[in-house]
């Protein structure tokens, strides 16, 4: 198996660190797909990164859905998620950057950092990772009886403070 760079880091004087890991039969699955989607002359994403980005969506709801729907335990789910994008960012990150959430992919579009077709077609792969890891939770806990997707505020917090608090913290 060889190593290739799978995230560089650069600084603004021109130094780069490349961090490297070994390919596994995921990563080899993945470079043997040959789908592009393109507009005219110009590739939008490659196949390697729709997956990379349909798979990563899946894994963060799946392990971070199911974390919180199973543990009462926060520090847990915080770390369920954190390894999630970690392992994928370190195992993946050269395929499609990793986004594997809306919301980043979002922030990158904002800053210039990729061309809105691209974003849409990220988001297209994240939405469909995600449909797939909720409906996998879905199935495998037991449905709405088990409260899964239940969003329940404190007993002491109005709708509209929970709706602010949402709001700024999503934007954080």
């Amino acid at each position: 198996a060889r190593a290739d760079p799978v995230c560089r880091l650069s600084a603004g004087d021109g130094a780069q660190l490349f961090l490297t890991v070994k390919r596994n039969h995921l990563y080899t699955l993945i470079d043997s797909v040959t789908f592009d989607a393109r507009t005219r002359d110009q590739e939008i994403m490659n196949s390697k990164a729709f997956i990379t980005e349909v798979i990563g969506t899946f894994a963060l709801t799946f392990i971070g859905a199911g974390t919180a729907a199973v543990s009462d335990n926060v520090v847990a789910t915080a770390l369920a998620c954190g390894l999630v994008v970690l392992t994928f960012a370190f195992a993946y990150g050269d395929h499609s950057g990793a986004h594997i959430n809306p919301a980043v992919t979002f922030g990158l579009w904002v800053a210039g950092e990729i061309e809105f077709s691209k974003t849409i077609v990220y988001w297209i792969a994240q939405a469909l990772g995600g449909v797939i890891g909720g409906a996998l939770l879905f199935f495998v806990l037991g449905g709405a009886e088990s409260g899964l997707g239940e969003t329940v505020l404190a007993d002491n917090v109005l709708p509209t403070q929970g709706l602010v608090l949402e709001a700024v913290l999503t934007f954080l």
